[in-house]
């Protein structure tokens, strides 16, 4: 999934950042908040690409954890929320709520 599309910018202030406790950002801004789309890497190596709002995960998105493991669907307020996708990292997977 390259959420890195014209089609999926908003307009919004695109800006690359290290951010000292939250890892590496590249995405859109808004009043010096994650707003918008991004990605960003942890220093541990997970990684969140999809849509912000006031400096949370909210909207479709995808986690990649550091051991392989990555959930693809719906964030709310930084939790998952809805009908996802969890893939582990031997290869199975459940969809559903």
């Amino acid at each position: 999934m390259n959420l890195f599309t014209s089609e999926n910018l908003s307009g919004k202030e695109f800006y690359e950042e290290s951010l000292e406790e939250a890892g590496d950002y590249v995405g859109e801004w808004d009043e010096g908040l994650r707003d918008g789309v991004g990605r960003n890497v942890w220093p541990n190596g997970d990684i969140y690409e999809g849509q912000w709002s006031q400096d949370m995960q909210n909207g479709w998105g995808q986690n990649i954890w550091s051991d392989g493991s990555k959930y693809i669907g719906y964030y709310l307020n930084n939790l998952k929320s809805g009908v996802g996708e969890y893939h582990w990292e031997d290869g199975s997977k459940f969809t559903g709520e």
